[in-house]
């Protein structure tokens, strides 16, 4: 099975349309990072998400 994602950037008007199968997308907007990515042999992924600049 696969899904088309589209992401539409509302400041700029830019859009960008992908296709994926068997796989993940992670959409992040403003300040939110992706700033970590564990993948374990069991093929679970666990992904850590912050805003950026913020101490924790």
């Amino acid at each position: 099975m696969s899904i088309r994602v589209t992401v539409h950037d509302t400041e700029t008007d830019d859009r960008e349309v992908m296709t994926i199968e068997n796989d993940y997308v992670i959409v992040t907007a403003g300040t939110c990072v992706v700033t970590n990515t564990q993948t374990y042999a069991n093929g679970t992924h666990v992904l850590t998400v912050k805003v950026e600049g913020r101490r924790s």
